[in-house]
């Protein structure tokens, strides 16, 4: 039975996932500190919906790169109990890059089945037109 956390994702949809994440993040972000930036917009009513907004976002990015590493750790054959090591200072980097270019385990584990990157060119453009709707839109 397929749960919130089990499973396996390959390198390629953690890196496409992650950067649409970042994509979405920053696009996000760009466009409070904007409209923040405007006289008299932290005293309209529309300032707390951005705020709450913003709040839910963030927790929903949270949650997705929780889900996201914890799924990668168990392609690699480790237990998603080495997310803890991101709060390490410099080490966290080494595992980032790790879990980005390290290939997964060959054959089915505990964690699960291989993932199958079937079609993985039709995601990668879709991905990539979307990071560029994202980091062009706000400049219409």
């Amino acid at each position: 039975m397929q749960t919130f956390l089990s499973g396996r994702i390959s390198q390629k949809t953690y890196l496409k996932a992650t950067l649409f994440t970042w994509a979405l993040a920053l696009n996000f972000a760009l466009s409070v500190i904007l409209l923040a930036s405007s006289p008299g917009f932290q005293q309209s009513p529309i300032f707390v919906f951005f705020s709450v907004a913003a709040l839910l976002l963030a927790l929903g990015i949270l949650v997705f790169s929780i889900q996201l590493q914890v799924r990668r750790w168990h392609d690699l054959g480790k237990g998603g109990h080495w997310l803890w090591v991101n709060f390490i200072p410099f080490v966290s980097l080494y595992y980032q890059l790790v879990l980005l270019f390290r290939d997964g385990e060959l054959e089915d584990n505990i964690y699960g089945l291989k993932p199958i990157d079937e079609g993985s060119e039709y995601v990668l453009q879709l991905v990539t037109s979307i990071i560029a709707l994202a980091f062009f839109a706000p400049l219409t």
